[in-house]
């Protein structure tokens, strides 16, 4: 359901939150027709998303420099979008997506997946389920090790620290739930919002607890660099009115009457504009209104792009930055040839148990959505005392796992993989450089299954009836490029390629029995636990090759919403596309900002990291604009 945001004020007291402005007011710094913006800014910066919002947020603090953001989609002015119950269903609704869909997935029967990129001021942090986590030391430490000096755990704690502000829950709550933190690794100043609902569902304690029985620890802040265990994660949540904090109401909202701060939404960036004469140089953007106008806009220092893992190097491609062989069936000429811009593409294969709970105390989400007046109280308590279950979002619970926690023989793993030879599961359209890169990056992926340094498995506690379970280090690796058919006006064509390398369905499979014997532990039977369709009664009988056949018809998705690598940060000959001062190879004045720099996928959600990544690109862009910034 979507509500007008002009009710909130009344509703749920946004404007006395601290924001400077209630959510749904529009200073004149917020455009949407072409004729109101300016020919020249000091900075543009292509997405008004999670990593853009950020940048433009630091980049203005100087007000002698003038900065116009340029946003696809729309302002989001309505309540679902601050709801955090609404989280289930944003990423479901066409208003604030993309609507990206994969080419079919060869080894998921040809079963197609979504692209998960959002089409509204705020960017992904806008619609996703608040989960704020953090990758392990080891994963960072791991961008360094590839070769980027100063991205590794050390250096980019103090940006994690910046981004946000945490408040610890309740004595009541911590009494209730068994919260478990340590405030010192959150920042306490920072513009977004991180805390712990004064609500759980009572399940919950119980799916918590069946934990103990799985040999894996109870970890009391996933934050702290050792994320290996059961943790408790909070939530992108503003603890005053319980609603979603993200970068639009942290980064955006508070400062968005500084005058040299501009807003262009509805707006499309149909490519980029590159110097005629001297070294290539990126001089400013061809804009489409949604209106059909166009305008070509300058920008005097840099050009910041932060498009996403999709549309980062789809512009990049239609503007003639790309693969060679691609764009040369199509009409745009070629700029640079650059066949690393779209390759190096990760996220998560997952799966899903699904199954109903028929002796779950009450209340429960069943007995919520089922009995219309405890709905109606609820709605009461929430908009009246921020409490209930409508200030949950998508759930606070995880367990990460270890290899050795899942994989019986993480030797013969190890001992297959390096018998491989990478080429043979990696596209075609893979370079020496990007084989290079892989080797680097599956070097490492190895090392650390090896020493447990980092987890390899995912399983968040949900509130609905499944249990979704990731494969958080796959081997495989995707595609992202335009249809050069149409390569404007059809989306691009993005391959998840997933479960390309056979080792990944040896990791699913033993990831799927280990969450059977979750499922089969006491606590969790003691709730009533039911199969449903397409699980069969008794799963822990199935063979390998059945649950493989399973997987494919149905259970095996490509994303787990967190796409990530297509402009890979790394050195040029390991197939990098912007170096670790975010600058693109080859291109003057034309940075990249977004979860697509990400070298190698950390096990984490990508929302607090993407923050982090934005925090330390913005000193360094002030760095490079010389004294005084």
């Amino acid at each position: 359901m979507v509500f007008p945001l002009v009710a909130l004020s009344a509703i749920v007291g946004l404007a006395a939150v601290g924001h400077s402005l209630p959510h749904n007011a529009r200073p004149a710094q917020v455009k949407r027709a072409l004729a109101d913006v300016s020919d020249t800014y000091d900075y543009i910066v292509i997405g008004g998303g999670t990593a853009g919002l950020t940048v433009a947020n630091r980049l203005t603090e100087d007000p002698k420099k003038k900065v116009l953001v340029i946003e696809h989609g729309e302002l989001g002015d309505t309540i679902d979008l601050l709801l955090p119950n609404a989280t289930a269903t944003l990423s479901q609704n066409a208003r604030y997506m993309w609507n990206f869909t994969s080419v079919p997935q060869t080894n998921i029967n040809g079963r197609t997946d979504k692209g998960y990129a959002a089409a509204v001021v705020g960017g992904s942090s806008s619609v996703n389920g608040m989960f704020m986590d953090r990758p392990s030391k080891a994963d960072l430490d791991a961008w360094a090790t590839l070769g980027n000096k100063g991205w590794d755990w050390n250096g980019l704690i103090p940006y994690f620290k910046k981004a946000t502000k945490f408040t610890a829950p309740s004595v009541q709550s911590i009494s209730s739930y068994g919260y478990t933190f340590d405030a010192s690794f959150y920042g306490n100043g920072g513009p977004v919002q991180a805390s712990f609902p004064p609500f759980q569902w009572p399940f919950q304690k119980t799916c918590l607890e069946a934990w103990n029985g799985m040999d894996i620890p109870f970890i009391k802040e996933g934050a702290s660099g050792s994320k290996s265990g059961v943790i408790w994660v909070p939530n992108t949540l503003d603890p005053v009115n319980e609603t979603r904090s993200y970068a639009r109401t942290a980064y955006y909202d508070p400062i968005r009457t500084r005058p040299n701060y501009v807003l262009l939404y509805n707006t499309n960036v149909q490519k980029l504009v590159f110097s005629t004469s001297g070294p290539l140089a990126a001089k400013g953007v061809l804009v489409k209104g949604k209106d059909g106008t166009t305008k070509t806009i300058f920008a005097a220092k840099e050009i910041i792009l932060s498009a996403g893992t999709f549309g980062s190097p789809w512009l990049l491609q239609r503007s003639g930055v790309g693969p060679k062989a691609i764009l040369a069936r199509t009409n745009i000429p070629l700029v640079l040839d650059f066949p690393e811009v779209g390759q190096n593409f990760q996220d998560q294969p997952n799966f899903f148990a699904y199954f109903s709970l028929t002796k779950q105390p009450i209340p429960n989400p069943d007995y919520w959505r089922a009995n219309a007046t405890y709905n109606a109280e609820t709605w009461v308590n929430y908009t009246q005392h921020h409490g209930g279950p409508y200030t949950l979002a998508l759930g606070n619970n995880a367990a990460f796992m270890p290899i050795s926690a899942v994989v019986d023989d993480v030797a013969e793993l190890i001992g297959a993989a390096k018998a491989q030879n990478p080429a043979t599961y990696l596209p075609s359209t893979y370079t020496p450089a990007l084989l290079k890169g892989y080797k680097a990056q599956l070097a490492i992926m190895l090392n650390h299954f090896q020493h447990d340094s980092s987890p390899a498995f995912e399983t968040p506690f949900a509130s609905g009836p499944f249990q979704a379970m990731s494969v958080q280090k796959p081997l495989s690796r995707g595609t992202v490029f335009l249809n050069t058919t149409d390569p404007f006006n059809s989306q691009p064509l993005i391959d998840y390629r997933v479960m390309s390398n056979p080792l990944d369905w040896d990791m699913a499979v033993a990831a799927f029995r280990y969450l059977i014997k979750y499922l089969s532990t006491p606590g969790m039977q003691s709730l009533g636990l039911v199969y449903q369709s397409p699980i069969p009664a008794n799963p822990g009988n199935l063979t390998d090759a059945q649950i493989i056949d399973l997987m494919k018809a149905s259970l095996m998705a490509a994303s787990f919403a967190h796409p990530s690598g297509t402009c890979a940060m790394l050195p040029k000959d390991m197939g990098g596309v912007v170096g670790s001062d975010l600058l693109v190879y080859g291109i003057k004045g034309l940075s990249i900002v977004d979860a697509s720099v990400i070298p190698l996928l950390p096990s984490c959600h990508t929302t607090q990291l993407t923050y982090a990544i934005a925090e330390k690109a913005a000193d360094l862009i002030k760095g490079r604009s010389g004294p005084g910034h």
